[in-house]
């Protein structure tokens, strides 16, 4: 037994051969591994830990001349096993050398067919540790020896995903012997993509619009759209993206609706959308009467005939012109301010649900003056108008005779007013 810094070489004799095995004692400040050249290949040489200059970098330029291959299946489907073999060789090396090989698997818990406590992988690199008990074969007269083990493919890997096998062989007692393996990459083969999800359907006049979130997998395969199937008695619609539209529906009657993803391998698993009712927006609202004020008017209504089939959300008014619009109200009624007194505006008012905003129901209404609202004329004979707040704008109507009384005026009106005798 001799000791290299922190690394332990046991020597064992078996038969005639000698078989040497590297322990390789893991220590804070250790140097270095071998890194990884390329993705399908480890090339450089182990540097043990406690590597010393009188060492060097104790496993020679000339252990180059080793080669070691992963050979088997490249492609396995979740949950499969196959057989894989780890092959070393040196030319001229002749037969009858033992060999020692290490593996592992990038997956965790190892898929091999046995334990993967044998060698170490840290920081991305390859950390040789063959203890006693690694499986020993012989070299051929070519120089080349191999050992055979099982890889399982994950059963929840994704489709297209890889999967490394890593090994570390060695030849002779030498410990120049030692050398990375190629990685050896294993992938799933393309599957079904993952489901979309946040599936939300809204309501149409006897359609509906389905949105959702993208698959977040497309199974390494490339999605060629997503499908909606409306329940019960629709057709299914597919479309590149969302929102989809689903046509054709009956209003009145409740939908769900389902959504897949697809790709050239096949469909996800379908997500179902929330209930909806397709039907029209609401009908006008009913009762429609203006109470005019001054700079404003008071709107009144009813609530439609028909909401549709779905809730009323929203009633909304509008006085022309000057497009006054007020807050929309849940209710009536609805007051709009900032009108022009003794100007003539068409208000109209209508109401809305989830599926849109009806027809609307219109009435006119001139906005006065507080001072000029109209007196009623009872007991007295007369009444007195006074317009715009100033006295060149007063006029007086005088009622005589009862019944039926006669309506007279004396004084002149201000523009835009008008007397007719009732």
């Amino acid at each position: 037994m001799r000791v290299f810094g922190n690394s332990l070489i046991a020597r064992v004799v078996r038969g005639t051969a000698n078989i040497a095995f590297a322990l390789v004692l893991l220590a804070a400040g250790q140097d270095a591994i071998a890194k990884l050249a390329a993705p399908d290949q480890l090339v450089g040489l182990t540097l043990k830990s406690g590597a010393t200059p009188s060492c060097g970098s104790c496993h020679p330029a000339a252990d180059s001349t080793v080669s070691v291959v992963i050979s088997g299946p490249a492609t396995l489907s979740p949950g499969q096993s196959s057989a894989y073999t780890v092959t070393a060789s040196r030319p001229g090396l002749g037969a009858n050398t033992q060999m020692g090989v290490a593996i592992a698997a990038s997956d965790s818990p190892s898929p091999l067919s046995e334990s993967a406590d044998n060698l170490v992988l840290t920081g991305g690199e390859v950390i040789h540790s063959a203890p006693m008990g690694v499986a020993l074969n012989l070299t051929n007269v070519a120089g080349a020896a191999s050992y055979s083990f099982t890889y399982t493919m994950p059963a929840d890997a994704p489709g297209a995903s890889s999967h490394t096998i890593y090994a570390v062989a060695r030849l002779a007692a030498s410990i120049a012997g030692w050398k990375h393996a190629a990685n050896f990459i294993v992938t799933t083969p393309p599957s079904a993509p993952a489901a979309p999800t946040n599936v939300v359907a809204t309501p149409g006049n006897g359609q509906a619009s389905i949105s959702f979130a993208s698959a977040a997998f497309d199974g390494g395969s490339a999605i060629t759209g997503y499908t909606v199937t409306p329940s019960p008695n629709g057709m299914p619609v597919t479309a590149a993206m969302s929102p989809i539209v689903v046509p054709g529906l009956s209003n009145g009657t409740v939908y769900t609706f389902t959504v897949k993803a697809n790709n050239a391998i096949g469909s996800s698993a379908g997500v179902a959308s929330n209930t909806v009712t397709p039907g029209p927006p609401p009908g006008a609202p009913t009762m429609l009467a203006g109470l005019y004020g001054d700079t404003l008017a008071t709107l009144t209504f009813n609530p439609p005939a028909s909401d549709g089939g779905n809730p009323i959300t929203a009633y909304q008014a509008l006085c022309q012109p000057g497009s006054i619009m007020p807050p929309a109200t849940s209710t009536s009624p609805i007051v709009v301010t900032g009108l022009t007194n003794y100007t003539t505006y068409t208000c109209s008012v209508t109401a809305t649900n989830i599926v849109g905003t009806g027809p609307a129901a219109s009435v006119m209404v001139t906005p006065i003056y507080a001072g000029d609202m109209v007196p009623a004329i009872t007991s007295a004979a007369s009444a007195t108008f006074n317009f715009f707040g100033g006295p060149t704008n007063t006029f007086t109507v005088t009622k005589t005779g009862n019944p039926p009384p006669t309506l007279s005026m004396t004084g002149t009106p201000p523009s835009g007013v008008t007397f007719t005798p009732a």
